[in-house]
């Protein structure tokens, strides 16, 4: 309906008979308007007096007829006195003409409305820098296991596989932006959030792998050359990530070393594919990461109704 119901009903089944240059309906009297709506529980004369609308679309010589009375849009008190003994047009507009409330978020696939909720906005940029931060936390780690530690026919807990490393993990963190759970995320070892179940396109191994893996790591000889970057929170790695000078020169750092290039070769790739306004956000976004959360109010939970 696209203002008031009772009325729209039946304008919608004189627009869809073609009824409105009917002569029958045109020759009414007011008082025979009014009493077909009197039944209705509505107040006829504040809806009458708000209901009629001249639109461009109307035939003119419907708007030309010497019996024809219409309440101009710019005058939509029109005294209901004015117009009792005069003939009535009830002019339907139809829902294209009406201004449309606008929603935020993903717009139907064949949809004309255009979305408010775009890779701008800032959940999205979120969801694009976590999984940028997990998979050179992952490759540094990876390269460690790989310089340092040895396991022979490449068996952990009694299991041979094809490569030992940290898999890739599910994306239950990473797309997570709600406020309580960045808020833990980030004082969370980097341990535990690779001790998550891994992603489901690995086939070959259970998804508790890099919970195994980690365990094994921490009894191998030079394990601590692993153990040291796993010790640290989320916060840390950005930290050093971001080249925060705090961080970056503390020794306690070191075991990071190297994390800050993938910083430079982000933010490369951010001018290569985007404009300068969004890179701008992204990389703002990456320094105010942790205020940003810490500034926020969680959003409160829903509460089920009873039945």
């Amino acid at each position: 309906m696209s203002y008031f119901d009772p009325l729209d009903i039946e304008l919608q089944f004189l627009s869809t008979k073609n009824n409105i240059n009917n002569e029958d309906f045109l020759n009414e009297s007011f008082e025979e308007v009014q009493s077909k709506y009197s039944k209705k529980d509505y107040d006829f004369e504040t809806q009458i007096n708000k209901l009629f609308y001249m639109t461009e679309s109307l035939n003119p010589e419907i708007l030309e007829s010497e019996n024809v009375n219409i309440a101009h849009k710019n005058t939509p008190n029109v005294p209901l006195n004015n117009i009792a003994q005069k003939k009535v047009l009830y002019i339907h507009i139809p829902k294209k003409k009406l201004k449309q409330k606008s929603f935020l978020g993903r717009k139907k696939k064949n949809s004309e409305e255009i979305g408010e909720h775009t890779k701008n906005s800032e959940d999205n940029m979120i969801r694009k820098f976590k999984p940028r931060l997990k998979n050179s936390l992952r490759n540094l780690i990876n390269s460690r296991i790989k310089e340092n530690i040895k396991f022979p026919d490449n068996i952990i807990n009694g299991q041979t596989y094809k490569t030992i490393e940290i898999l890739d993990i599910n994306q239950k963190q990473t797309k997570d932006t709600s406020v309580e759970t960045n808020r833990e995320l980030l004082q969370k070892p980097i341990k535990d959030f690779f001790s998550v179940d891994i992603s489901g396109n690995y086939s070959c191994y259970p998804k508790n792998f890099n919970e195994l893996l980690i365990k094994e790591l921490y009894k191998k000889e030079n394990g601590e050359k692993v153990t040291c970057i796993l010790e640290k929170t989320i916060l840390e790695s950005i930290k050093y990530f971001r080249k925060d000078e705090n961080i970056i020169n503390d020794p306690n750092y070191s075991c990071f070393k190297g994390l800050e290039n993938s910083f430079e070769d982000f933010k490369r790739e951010l001018l290569l594919n985007n404009n300068e306004e969004y890179t701008n956000n992204m990389i703002n976004l990456i320094n105010n990461f942790e205020t940003m959360y810490y500034n926020k109010r969680s959003r409160a939970k829903r509460t089920k109704k009873a039945l």
